[in-house]
């Protein structure tokens, strides 16, 4: 069973800053981070439940990326 992942607007106007930012310090490493947080996504929807819960109503887990902070 796959879950819902909600992305909000800011969420993912940060997700977009950043990666522009990764891009500004060395060309495709902006593509390798937006990779690295969709496996994170796709990781989180397949199995939410091995995540850290970071808040309890309503329930929101913390996924972090392996390779970039």
């Amino acid at each position: 069973m796959r879950y819902r992942c909600d992305i909000h607007e800011e969420a993912e106007a940060d997700i977009i800053e950043a990666a522009s930012w990764y891009d500004d310090q060395r060309i495709g490493l902006g593509d390798e981070f937006l990779t690295e947080v969709q496996s994170a996504i796709e990781n989180a929807t397949e199995n939410p439940l091995r995540f850290p819960v970071r808040r309890r109503s309503p329930e929101v887990r913390r996924v972090m990326t392996s390779r970039f902070p």
